[in-house]
Formats: C-alpha cells, sequence, structure tokens
C-alpha cells in the first residue's frame, strides 16, 4: 500500500459515482457546481459545500492498494474509517471454522469501516479487501470523530449505508426460509427492491 496527502487538482471535487451493491462501476466526470455541491461524488459528503468537503477530505491520507489487499480485519479494533475513491472492494465474514463468507461488493462514493464513528472503540464486525487495485481517503478514528461533531451531517449522510445493509440482511435472512432457489432468489430481489430499490422509468433499480 502506498499512500500519499491529498491534493484536488485544480480545486475540483471528485466526479459523482452512484455506487451498486452487487458490483462495482467505473468514475465518471461531472461538472464542478462549486461553492454549493448538489450532488456529491458521495453520498457521506452530500449537502456539503465545496469547501467543506475540501476541508473534510483535506484532514485524510490519500491511500493506493494493489488489488487483493486486506484493509480491514474482522476483529480488530477501529481504528481507521474509509471512503472508497476508485476500483472496487468486498467485505466478508470468517466464521469460526475458518470459512469465508462474502457479504457486499463496495463501489467508489461507499464508506468503510463505520464502526470507527461510533463513541465506543469497538471491533470490526466483518473484514474489507480490495478486489482490484484502488484507492480512499483514509482518517483516523479521532479525526473523523472530530469532524462528523464540526459537520454533523456527516452522521446523517452515514445512515443510509445502514439503511442499505438492513436491507441486505433482511434480504438475505428471508430468502433462507424460502423453499426452492428460484423461490429464495424472488424473496432477494422482492426484499431488495422494497428496502433499497429506486423507481426509475423503466423500473425499479436495486443499488
Amino acid at each position: 500500500m502506498s499512500s500519499e496527502k491529498l491534493e484536488l487538482e485544480s480545486g475540483h471535487l471528485l466526479p459523482h459515482v452512484d455506487a451498486t451493491k452487487a458490483s462495482c462501476l467505473p468514475s465518471a466526470k461531472v461538472e464542478d457546481s462549486s461553492p454549493a455541491v448538489k450532488h456529491s461524488w458521495s453520498p457521506f459528503l452530500g449537502r456539503l459545500t465545496s469547501s467543506q468537503q475540501q476541508s473534510i477530505l483535506g484532514a485524510a491520507t490519500l491511500a493506493r492498494y494493489p488489488a487483493n489487499t486486506l484493509v480491514l480485519n474482522q476483529g480488530d479494533a477501529a481504528e481507521q474509517f474509509l471512503l472508497l475513491r476508485t476500483g472496487c472492494a468486498r467485505i466478508f465474514f470468517v466464521t469460526q471454522e475458518g470459512r469465508k463468507v462474502l457479504l457486499r461488493w463496495l463501489s467508489p462514493g461507499e464508506i468503510l469501516g463505520g464502526t470507527a464513528l461510533l463513541a465506543d472503540v469497538a471491533p470490526y464486525l466483518v473484514s474489507t479487501e480490495m478486489v482490484k487495485d484502488s484507492s480512499a481517503f483514509v482518517w483516523r478514528r479521532d479525526t473523523i470523530r472530530k469532524l462528523t461533531t464540526q459537520y454533523p451531517v456527516l452522521l446523517e449522510n452515514a445512515l443510509p449505508y445502514a439503511w442499505d445493509y438492513m436491507a441486505w440482511f433482511i434480504a438475505a435472512h428471508t430468502a433462507l426460509i424460502a423453499n426452492s432457489a428460484r423461490e429464495r432468489l424472488t424473496q432477494v430481489i422482492n426484499s431488495l427492491a422494497q428496502g433499497i430499490g429506486r423507481r426509475v422509468q423503466s423500473g425499479i433499480r436495486i443499488g
């Protein structure tokens, strides 16, 4: 892993990416909307002005990770908080028998290690690894918590991520009671559509 202090080229923020929960999308450039950023490249930075976003990102270290790098380890104290900038990551859980259970895929704009936002130090419940060469903004736990005090909207912006995780949790567990593979798949899709689905012209988009 290599790291460098954040530099925003020409004062422009990174582009908006509509993250999907099942796969990873590349970054796409959009016009800067300074000074008031209406559509941030990450929901975590939403409802913040361009200067506020630069202040928050400026307190982070921009780290680059090769593919297959384990960035957060299940059971370790949550001392780091990450915001995926480029690439692709996934979270997984290791059972007592040593089985690796894949849970979710993460795209640019999503947060990693949200446990670090808690008032009391707690362990990461899952591990996170980079699927391909990636980069992420990294804050120390004490730094990101100070920023949430200075910018309370950050905590509000983090809540929808918890909602998404709960939607996936419900979908996975309700699928367990289905009788066939087809029924389980249907149950998962229906649960996700109700939980995190967004209505678009062609139907309902999940992710």
